[in-house]
Parts: structure tokens; sequence; C-alpha cells
């Protein structure tokens, strides 16, 4: 279990997500309000690869429901993952903006009764001797993963560049979080 280090990092919450299962659009569960993950424990499960931030709290959310998941087949790419989902071979377990984001006709996102949230935030560096608002630079993140209790807290460390700006840029219309969230 990893915490953030308040003392090394200033931070700001900007968003916070949810896992749902995802199935396709021909599978027994499509047209639930709802489910209980321990509904889908028998299941072949297609998730992101291991060591990915999806991954971990799929693998999480079922052991915390009482069971391990089968997983059939693991990757990196969201399209993939959703296109294998669509076939009927198996089904996953997704952050909901994730699923939003890569659209896909062909399956169905169906709500968790557990919750399982993840909260994305900027952080950067603390300057030592210094409580300041960092310099935030789209073109300066990088990635960390911290789990605290039953919250997954995904990073986006912004390192302060020499000569940017005192906030940080908005992203494009095209880009968005999730475009950073998926680039891990």
């Amino acid at each position: 279990m990893n915490y953030l280090e308040t003392d090394r990092y200033l931070y700001r919450a900007i968003a916070s997500d949810h896992l749902l299962a995802v199935v396709s659009r021909h599978h027994r569960v499509t047209g639930r309000s709802s489910l209980a993950l321990a509904e889908l424990a028998n299941e072949n499960y297609i998730l992101f690869d291991r060591g990915t931030i999806g991954h971990e709290l799929a693998v999480d959310a079922c052991r915390a429901a009482g069971f391990d998941l089968h997983i059939f087949c693991a990757s990196r790419r969201v399209e993939s993952v959703l296109r294998l989902v669509a076939s009927n071979v198996g089904i996953s377990l997704m952050m909901e903006e994730v699923v939003r984001y890569h659209s896909h006709l062909e399956v169905a996102p169906i709500p968790l009764e557990e919750t399982s949230e993840s909260t994305i935030i900027l952080a950067a560096p603390k300057e030592r001797g210094s409580n300041d608002r960092p310099n935030f630079s789209w073109n300066s993140w990088t990635s960390v993963s911290l789990r605290r209790k039953d919250e997954c807290l995904s990073i986006w460390c912004a390192l302060p560049l020499p000569d940017a700006p005192t906030s940080y840029s908005s992203p494009t219309p095209r880009q968005s979080v999730t475009d950073k969230m998926l680039s891990c």
C-alpha cells in the first residue's frame, strides 16, 4: 500500500472515476441496471496488462468480492480489450471514463454494486523550503499510482520546468485527462 507523501508533494484532486463491468451486447447480463461483482466470478476476464492501474483495480475488486478472476487475455490497448469483449470471449472491468471515451457499440457497460473509486490528481514535488504553487505543464507529466485502503489514486505528476507558467494549461478539445491516463 502506497501513500502520497504530502510533505514532499503539492497536489489537487481534479476528477474521480469508478469501476464498471464491461460485457458484450450479447452477454447474459446485458440490460441489467447493476451487478454484484460476485455474479461474474466464473467469467473469463480480458484486462489491461499486469502492472497497469486498470489491472490492479480489477484484481483487487474481485479479491474483495471473494474470488480470484480467470484472466483469459490482457493487453495495453483499450481498443483490443473492447474488441475482445465485443466478440463475447470474456468480460472486462474498466473505469467509466475510459469506457465512455472509447465508446464501442458492441459492448455494454454495467455499474457494479460494489464501489471502487479512483481519484485523479495533479501533483508536483514541493521545492525545498517552499509551499508555493508548483509550475504545471502538460508536456512534463509522468504517472504514479498510489493505493490508500480501498481507494486508488492515479497521480499525474507535473515536473516543474524552468520557464513554465505558474498554472497548468487546459488540454486541447480532443485531449483529455483520460488521454494522459491511457498513456501510462
